[in-house]
């Protein structure tokens, strides 16, 4: 047999070879120019570069309805082509396109940052600008968005703005879609006919012939709104950008949308209550109404108003801060005397952060009762966000605290502990064992320091086995808060600070203590913008002193599948360690959320970076998100609005319990040598607080008086040369 030459030989190939060689040198040459161009500064495009892949977008978008939205200039002299980079238009040139509005402004909705700081970089798409007021938030095919979370928010405000009602037909964290509710109104109205038809035809007889009935298919509307939105991830761009988009709306314009729900009233409350503090729901209503054209129910506006109230300091404790709060009590040193109670907390550079405070008569079970209450409606139940709280044996806590949170974990403060039993027990050997059995963190460990106080001295050991150990040492702390404090020094430094605030009036102290708090965040936001670092700066000092400390241990693999178990030894010690879970059997990186000197050991035997293995709560992350929640201002007195309430009352003046302390006066020797004979002289004692007589200050039980203004003697009465007289009783002189 002949052998047939195959068509398509070496000839086909090599041209083929040549033809996409002369493809891609001409897409190279097209990349050249196109490059040279920009960076020559050449004329503004009036059409995209890339027109093949999108749309011919120009300056000036105006909105589907045909309204030109309110716009702010262009960053750049010579005006910007959406999704094409920045340029500078040549002298000469004009820098308005035919299709622009001739005032060379442009929609906040697609305004694309320009700095120093993204110089270069070549935006083929619009961007979306956060910074777009309410009404000028306009949507293209193409946007990008950074989130799918900004994405949705600014549907919101499109579709609110522009009156219309859509549904989700797709709504999940990877993509979008939306459609008009309109057309799936009139297509569930077909489908309800539909059904009561079929109902109608199986009812009816059925002919014996055996003829197939034919199915009901509900007809398409052909005037149905076509409006439709597709968002989803772009993994070449890195970004979420508008993939399908028709802004065509066909049905009526209707006032008011669905997507107004109670999320997007409380976040614009939120705003308007930064300058209005103590706006009423007639005024949110109307603020609503007028601004936005959205109309709320009563019930919308009072949940929306009081979820936006309650945002502020308490945000940045759930964002950031660890789940240990300190309570405490102080004197006050006031006139009227009482107690500021306190919570506070710690953020990832353990700094003490305050959640809440407030004033009351004294430290009872009853106020204690209220302010928990008052908190737990704040932070939340215990039992499902694990709080735990530490404080010393204030009278009326730990009742208040079982009654409110019975699911708490509390841990008693060792000081004050120590504080009493060294009342007690003045060995200086039992001193130093109470501290050691505080900070064990095995119970191996507690058990032995509890062991040798007993044989040193019963009376001592049986002092401190009347208090639970999970309330005073480490080995039975919970795990969750990453915080193995024995002390609520938080509180004691938060009491400090505010020692030179306590001897004011009430209203005066609380504005001091507001406005103090507010300088002390702002402080630590200021201090975030110059830190580059994974963790928090007192955590990173930690993982470097414990680091120093690993060249004394040796880590050993077991041989595990994950290579997540070890054991690490010294001389004459061996711990296991699970990197996996985070766990080691000395118990402090359970406690403190940071890898003890055992775990470091096994984090260089795989050289591995000790910092991903360090919990959230203690990095930067954490300690940006405690702060980005600032306190509301407060208006002055003479701008509060008159609520038609009671007035408040001055607190009830109670007498402290006990006797008044004084000191006993020495007798004078010439007193001593006086006659005693004589009779004394009686006279009536008169209070200075009351102004009643039987009694002194120390023992007064009443209200104090208000003291009148002085009388003046003589009035001032001026003559025709300008110059006064005294006018007023003289004394005659014979």
């Amino acid at each position: 047999m002949k052998k047939t030459k195959r068509k398509g030989g070496k000839r086909d190939k090599k041209g083929k070879k040549k033809a996409v060689e002369k493809k891609d040198n001409a897409r190279k040459m097209d990349v050249e120019k196109r490059d040279n161009a920009r960076k020559k500064g050449g004329p503004k495009h009036t059409t995209r570069p890339n027109d093949k892949y999108g749309p011919n977008i120009t300056v000036g978008p105006t909105s589907t309805n045909g309204s030109t939205p309110t716009a702010r200039p262009s960053p750049t002299a010579g005006g910007l082509e959406f999704g094409v980079g920045p340029g500078i238009a040549e002298e000469g040139d004009d820098i308005f396109s035919d299709e622009s509005d001739g005032l060379g402004f442009e929609s906040e909705g697609f305004d694309t940052p320009q700095s120093s700081d993204n110089e270069g970089d070549d935006f083929d798409w619009p961007q979306f600008n956060e910074e777009a007021d309410f009404g000028d938030v306009q949507l293209q095919l193409n946007m990008e968005f950074v989130t799918l979370d900004q994405f949705k928010h600014a549907l919101k405000d499109y579709t609110i703005a522009e009156g219309r009602r859509i549904f989700y037909v797709k709504n999940d964290n990877r993509r979008v879609r939306c459609k008009c509710a309109s057309g799936e109104e009139k297509a569930m109205i077909a489908k309800a006919k539909c059904k009561a038809k079929r109902k109608e035809t199986d009812a009816a007889e059925v002919d014996n012939s055996g003829e197939n009935r034919t199915a009901i298919v509900p007809s398409s509307d052909d005037n149905e709104c076509p409006w439709l939105i597709y968002c989803a991830w772009n993994s070449a761009r890195g970004c979420y950008q508008i993939k399908t988009y028709e802004p065509k709306h066909t049905c009526a314009r209707e006032f008011g949308s669905n997507m107004a729900d109670q999320k997007w009233v409380a976040d614009k409350l939120e705003k308007r209550l930064l300058t209005q503090p103590h706006m009423t729901h007639g005024k949110a209503f109307d603020h609503i109404k007028i601004d936005f054209n959205v109309v709320c129910s009563d019930k919308m506006i009072y949940r929306a108003l009081r979820v936006a109230r309650k945002r502020g300091v308490k945000g940045g404790f759930k964002a950031g801060c660890r789940p240990l709060i300190g309570l405490d009590g102080c004197h006050l040193k006031g006139y009227y005397g009482g107690q500021l109670l306190s919570a506070v907390a710690q953020d990832a550079n353990n700094h003490f952060y305050v959640i809440a405070y407030a004033v009351v008569d004294s430290e009872t079970k009853q106020s204690w009762k209220w302010f928990l209450q008052l908190l737990q409606e704040d932070i939340g139940n215990c039992s499902t966000e694990e709080w735990n709280f530490i404080s010393d044996q204030q009278k009326g806590l730990l009742p208040a605290l079982h009654e409110v949170m019975p699911n708490a974990h509390h841990r008693n403060c060792v000081r004050h502990i120590w504080k009493n039993f060294i009342g007690k027990f003045k060995d200086k050997q039992l001193k130093n064992i109470v501290w050691a059995c505080a900070k064990s963190s095995t119970d191996a460990e507690f058990q032995h320091h509890m062991r040798r106080l007993k044989r040193m001295n019963e009376e001592a050991w049986a002092y401190l086995a009347k208090f639970q150990p999970s309330c005073w040492t480490k080995s039975y702390f919970s795990h969750w808060p990453k915080l193995d404090n024995v002390t609520n020094n938080m509180s004691e430094v938060w009491n400090a600070k505010i020692n030179h605030y306590r001897g004011k009036p009430i209203l005066t102290m609380l504005e001091e203590l507001r406005c103090y708090l507010m300088r002390r965040m702002a402080k630590h936001k200021k201090i975030l913008s110059t830190y580059t670092g994974v963790l928090a700066p007192v955590q990173q000092r930690k993982l470097e002193d414990l680091m120093k400390d690993t060249k004394f241990w040796t880590a050993q693999w077991i041989g595990d599948n994950d290579r997540n178990v070890f054991e690490v030894q010294t001389h004459s010690k061996k711990v296991g360690v699970n990197l996996g879970r985070h766990t080691c059997t000395c118990n402090m990186w359970q406690l403190t959320g940071i890898p003890c000197v055992h775990a470091l050991a096994a984090i260089q035997k795989w050289c591995d970076r000790p910092e991903l293995y360090v919990h959230p709560w203690l990095k930067m992350d954490a300690f940006k998100a405690t702060y980005e929640h600032v306190m509301k201002p407060v208006n002055s007195e003479e701008y509060w609005v008159n609520t038609g309430l009671l007035s408040p009352e001055p607190p009830i003046i109670r007498r402290p319990a006990g006797r008044p302390m004084k000191k006993k006066r020495k007798a004078d020797p010439v007193e001593d040598a006086r006659d005693r004979s004589k009779g004394r002289r009686t006279f009536k004692v008169t209070c200075q607080k009351c102004g009643e007589s039987g009694h002194n200050a120390k023992t007064c039980k009443g209200p104090p008086r208000l003291k009148p203004p002085p009388k003046n003697k003589g009035k001032k009465k001026g003559n025709e040369n300008g110059s006064t007289i005294a006018t007023g009783h003289r004394k005659k002189y014979k």
